[in-house]
């Protein structure tokens, strides 16, 4: 772990004897959220995948109520 180290491109780190490719420092603000999730397809209906922000897959079951459906009942 390194500090106090200023962001930017081109950081290469050196030890024994090795010399390691171009690194990028990013600064520690928070990054705007990534919207490339709004674009995926989802089913209309039914079994499917919903990839989140982080990249993993959850599986999906959707079912909408149908038109003979009255909402919850009372008891």
């Amino acid at each position: 772990m390194f500090r106090n180290v200023t962001p930017g491109a081109g950081y290469r780190l050196r030890a024994g004897g090795k010399r390691s490719g171009a690194l990028t420092v990013l600064p520690d603000r928070s990054a705007p959220p990534s919207t490339r999730i709004y674009d995926q397809r989802l089913p209309a209906g039914g079994y499917g995948y919903l990839r989140t922000r982080d990249g993993t897959s959850l599986a999906i079951d959707v079912r909408l109520p149908g038109p003979a459906d009255k909402g919850p009942t009372r008891r």
